[in-house]
This record gives C-alpha cells, sequence and structure tokens, in this order.
C-alpha cells in the first residue's frame, strides 16, 4: 500500500482481490502445517506410550479397543480417535512380530 502510495498510483480493486486471494493461500498453507505438526506430535506420543507395555497387555488392549471401535458410529470423532490409537498399537504389534498370535 505505501509503495503504490509513494509512486502515486491508487491502489485499484484488482490489487486488493490479488492481495487477498495471497493471504489466503497463505494462511491456507500455515494451517495446513500447523495440523500436520500436531498429527505428528500427537501419533509419536501414542506410539511412544505403547512402547512400555508387555506384549500381553499390548494384545489385551487392541483387543477391547477393538470392540469399543465395532460399537462406535463411524461418523463421530470418538472413533476417529480411537481408530488413531487402535492404528497405533497394529503399528507396535508388527514391530514386535506379533502378528502370528491373532
Amino acid at each position: 500500500m505505501t509503495r503504490l502510495m509513494l509512486h502515486h498510483n491508487t491502489p485499484t480493486l484488482f490489487y486488493f482481490y490479488e492481495l487477498l486471494q495471497n493471504t489466503k493461500e497463505e494462511f491456507a498453507l500455515r494451517d495446513k502445517y500447523k495440523r500436520i505438526q500436531e498429527e505428528h506430535q500427537s501419533e509419536t506420543s501414542i506410539t511412544d506410550e505403547f512402547v512400555d507395555y508387555s506384549n500381553e497387555g499390548l494384545l489385551n488392549y487392541e483387543s477391547r479397543l477393538y470392540q469399543d471401535l465395532q460399537s462406535t458410529p463411524v461418523e463421530t470423532e470418538l472413533y476417529k480417535e480411537l481408530n488413531k490409537v487402535h492404528q497405533a498399537i497394529e503399528k507396535e504389534i508388527s514391530n514386535r512380530g506379533l502378528d502370528d498370535v491373532f
């Protein structure tokens, strides 16, 4: 804005539209980056929690969580959270080589 005024140019509607579009795109990128960081942090903390579980405790927790998933409606936010935890448990089970126990 200041540059335009210094050079005796008046801002046009197109200028404001372009400024708004650039700001909108930048905001979307920052928001996406923020969400990716939050997901990464929550995923890391979930995975770190299961490292300390015993094999039997991990398998028992997985079976109880699976039952909870089956009884929870898919459209709910609770289902999404339970599903994230369940995927982290399955990953840990796979890392330990306990897949054959199923």
